[in-house]
This record gives structure tokens, C-alpha cells and sequence, in this order.
């Protein structure tokens, strides 16, 4: 009896590191998205978004739980680029938007050439922006940005990718966990 209860102890013991960071079947195409800004002759600036997924809560570090997308801002050839973060703005494909991201680092950047940031955005849910609520199926990310002191506004689409069993359900998310390795999602 006692080797079972040694055995059962060792196999619990690896599960007690927590939960993912994510949940699971929130993945989204393409990944990253590439916006160029160019001349006929020259590219001046580039920039990659990728969303990241769908985060839990995380009540230690107070952040809410959202959508968090990556983005890269690189100058490759302007005299000069600048963005700032504040100015994402994020639809679910039923056009819901998300309220105004968290932003890290949160100040604006103006880069010379050869220069580049990385942001992380947080778009929190809201009780009319979830899982539950909104259309995930589809992402809409709008961003400002200036080059060469002309205003720019693009935006690009990214597409939910079917999670491992084949399907997505856009209303009632499941989930897949492993309690006794600690997994879940």
C-alpha cells in the first residue's frame, strides 16, 4: 500500500505547476500578417502582427484576460518611422470591437532607419467581447503608424485556425485537460 501511495505522489507532484497561459483552440492565420510600405523603388517600412491567443486572467500579474496580439514595427529605409500602440484597434468578425489594448512597452516610438520595436497588446474581454458573446472565428486589427511624415492607416484580417479535433466552436469553447499531469487549457 505504501508503494501506491509513493507512485500516486510522484505522478500528481509533475501536475502541480499550474495552467497554460492560453486557451487552447484559439489560433489564427496567418501568422505573422506582413504590411510593407514601399515606393516603387524602395521599401521603407515594414510591419508583422501575429496574434498570440486568447489569454487567461492572471490575477498576480493584474492583467485582465484578452486577446493578445505581437507586433513588430521596423523602419527599413524611411528618414523616419514612428508608431504608437495606443492606436490598435481590434473586430471580431461579427465586427464587436474590443475596448482600447494594453500595451507593452505603452510609449510611442519613432525609429530611424534600421530600427525596429516589438509590442505586446492586450485587447481585455468584456462582458460584450468574449468567447461567448463575439464572433472569434475572424480578427480585424487596425494600426497608424507615419513615415517619411505621411499618416498611414492599414489593417490586416486573420482567420481562426480549427483546433486539433477538427472544428471550432465559436460559442461554447471546450475544454481538453489533463489533471493528472497538470495540463489544461
Amino acid at each position: 500500500m505504501r508503494w501506491l501511495c509513493l507512485l500516486t505522489l510522484l505522478l500528481l507532484v509533475p501536475g502541480a505547476g499550474g495552467c497554460a497561459a492560453y486557451h487552447g483552440g484559439f489560433r489564427y492565420k496567418p501568422h505573422p500578417v506582413e504590411i510593407i510600405e514601399s515606393t516603387d523603388a524602395h521599401r521603407l517600412a515594414r510591419v508583422l502582427i501575429s496574434v498570440t491567443g486568447l489569454r487567461y486572467e492572471d490575477e498576480d500579474a493584474n492583467r485582465p484576460a484578452g486577446m493578445e496580439l505581437a507586433v513588430r514595427v521596423e523602419n527599413l529605409a524611411a528618414d523616419t518611422a514612428a508608431f504608437d500602440p495606443a492606436n490598435l484597434a481590434l473586430l471580431s468578425a461579427d465586427l464587436k470591437p474590443f475596448p482600447r489594448p494594453i500595451v507593452d512597452p505603452s510609449d510611442p516610438v519613432s525609429l530611424a532607419r534600421g530600427q525596429s520595436a516589438n509590442f505586446t497588446a492586450l485587447f481585455p474581454l468584456t462582458a460584450e467581447v468574449n468567447a461567448r458573446t463575439a464572433d472569434l472565428t475572424g480578427l480585424n486589427v487596425r494600426l497608424n503608424y507615419r513615415v517619411n511624415d505621411r499618416d498611414i492607416e492599414r489593417s490586416a484580417t486573420f482567420q481562426r485556425l480549427a483546433d486539433d479535433y477538427g472544428y471550432h466552436d465559436q460559442y461554447h469553447p471546450h475544454w481538453r485537460g489533463h489533471i493528472l499531469f497538470g495540463y489544461c487549457d
